[in-house]
């Protein structure tokens, strides 16, 4: 499945969850997988969605990059979860 991480300062980690909430709520588009992990002063999100496209969307609105494997998916083990 298609993967976005974006990385975020983690003082905006919060609003920034906030608004992906908000978006794809407005899709109705749920997350297969959602990991984020704290490094420092930055924090890794990867979220994979169901398809390609709702994926690319989510890269562009929100500046992140497309991959088939993650820092976090390296560091946290598989857990599903909700925004």
């Amino acid at each position: 499945m298609p993967t976005v991480e974006i990385r975020v300062s983690s003082a905006e980690f919060f609003v920034l969850m906030n608004e992906m909430r908000e978006w794809l709520d407005s899709r109705g588009l749920e997350p297969l997988t959602f990991k984020s992990i704290g490094q420092g002063a930055e924090t890794i999100i990867t979220v994979e969605l169901a398809t390609v496209v709702e994926a690319q969307a989510f890269a562009e609105v929100f500046a992140g990059s497309m991959s088939s494997t993650s820092a976090v998916a390296a560091a946290v083990p598989h857990v599903k979860s909700r925004l």
